[in-house]
C-alpha cells in the first residue's frame, strides 16, 4: 500500500469528476468520496491509502482534474 496526500486544488477543479473517480477507483461510497472532495475544497490536506499499482495512475488522473497530489512511497 502507498499513501497519497491530496493537499489542494487548482482553479477549475472538476469536483463532480473527482468525486466519481474516488468512488470508482477506491471503492468509496458517494458520501465518503464527497467528504474527501469537500476536504480538498476546504484547503485541508487528506491522506488516502491505495494499492501500489493503482496509486500513480490515480494520482495522475486527479492532477488532470485539478487536484494537487503527492504520492508517498
Amino acid at each position: 500500500m502507498k499513501q497519497m496526500t491530496l493537499y489542494g486544488w487548482n482553479r477549475g477543479m472538476r469536483k463532480i469528476s473527482v468525486t466519481k473517480l474516488l468512488q470508482e477507483q477506491l471503492g468509496y461510497s458517494l458520501s465518503e468520496a464527497k467528504s474527501v472532495t469537500d476536504t480538498i475544497l476546504g484547503d485541508r490536506e487528506i491522506s488516502l491509502s491505495c494499492d501500489d499499482d493503482k496509486c500513480e495512475p490515480l494520482a495522475e488522473s486527479l492532477r488532470g482534474l485539478g487536484v494537487r497530489v503527492s504520492v508517498i512511497r
